[in-house]
């Protein structure tokens, strides 16, 4: 019986001249990135340059993938246009959700610091909060009852208290031209008799102007603020108290008229007007009264009752018939008729 037996193949040794003469895969070689410039016009143009060079890349990259998947199309150049762009979307896409989520990062940041800080601060100085609110209701308290105000004093005598300066300034111009147009001359208030104090003030204390007005003008003496009676645009007399013209007319009136009068009215035009007058012309009532009860006549009315004559008529009212007959013509004296309306004579007002 015969027995095969193999004989192990023996390679042959590698030549060792191919293993020297192999050479080893050189290093690449880096690239020294060149450095950015100092000043502003040069980082630009750096900056520039660098997104140019990577998009020049970034097409050429683009260009070659569609060439390697051999796009019959690839050798025209607008569709290699329009690959590039398609190739750019997905790395445009990127850049953008990693722009948005940076900034909504970044927001979250700042709010969680802020709430974070909000919190320590709210534990940590609750009692400053809460002595600002104090504070702060303190002064609209405060603010609610004093107000800053000018106190004006003439001659060392305080006058009064008003809003401003500026106020207290407009209120002495109008009454230098006031006392100017009544006294018929210029007039102008010394300046160093004038003493203006500014600062807080009750505002319950500051007065209104034609009150300090009044004021200034009975402390200078010259003009006087008066209820003047005129009578046919005559000035009669004035007085400084308000209402007392007004009744004293009513008591003439009344004087002039008893139980049978109808109506008593001034035979003249009879006028009570508020102006400013000399200090001089001032007058007592008692004075302006003689001078109401003058020669001057007013006209009053009588109607005619049952049983009247024109005699008894005029006998009553101190006159003749003649007299009242003069001052009704066209009345038949021997025949009256009840109801009939006549002007009788009396002596009441006014000069």
């Amino acid at each position: 019986m015969s027995q095969n037996t193999k004989k192990p193949y023996d390679l042959p040794d590698w030549p060792a001249e191919a293993e020297q003469t192999q050479e080893a895969p050189r290093p690449r070689r880096k690239r020294r990135a060149p450095a950015e410039p100092e000043d502003l016009w040069g980082k630009l143009r750096f900056r520039a340059g660098k997104k140019v060079r990577w998009f020049g890349r970034r097409c050429r990259r683009v260009v070659r993938e569609a060439q390697a998947h051999r796009f019959p199309e690839s050798n025209r150049k607008p569709l290699q246009f329009l690959l590039m762009l398609w190739g750019l979307l997905p790395s445009a896409a990127s850049r953008l959700r990693e722009i948005l989520l940076g900034r909504r990062r970044e927001r979250n940041l700042r709010t969680s610091r802020f709430s974070v800080w909000f919190e320590k601060e709210k534990r940590l100085h609750s009692l400053m909060f809460l002595g600002g609110s104090c504070a702060l209701a303190g002064i609209i308290l405060f603010c609610s009852f004093f107000t800053i105000g000018t106190t004006v004093s003439y001659d060392g005598q305080v006058l009064g208290r008003l809003a401003s300066k500026s106020e207290a300034e407009t209120v002495r111009k109008d009454l230098e031209s006031i006392t100017s147009r009544t006294l018929g001359e210029t007039y102008t208030i010394d300046d160093s008799l004038l003493q203006y104090d500014s600062g807080w003030m009750l505002r319950q204390d500051i007065e209104d102007k034609a009150v300090y007005e009044d004021q200034l003008s009975d402390e200078i003496g010259l003009v006087t603020s008066a209820y003047c009676l005129y009578v046919n645009d005559v000035r009669i007399g004035a007085t400084p108290y308000e209402g007392a013209l007004e009744e004293l007319l009513d008591q003439l009136q009344k004087a002039a008229s008893d139980e049978d009068t109808i109506s008593c009215e001034f035979a003249e035009d009879v006028e009570i007007r508020q102006e400013y007058v000399p200090t001089s012309e001032i007058m007592n009532l008692g004075y302006i009264a003689e001078l109401l009860y003058s020669t001057k006549t007013a006209e009053v009315t009588y109607e005619v009752k049952k049983g009247d004559t024109w005699s008894q008529i005029a006998a009553k009212n101190d006159m003749s018939s003649a007299e009242l007959l003069a001052l009704n013509p066209g009345y038949n004296i021997n025949k009256l008729q009840i109801g009939e309306v006549l002007t009788l004579s009396a002596s009441v007002p006014y000069p």
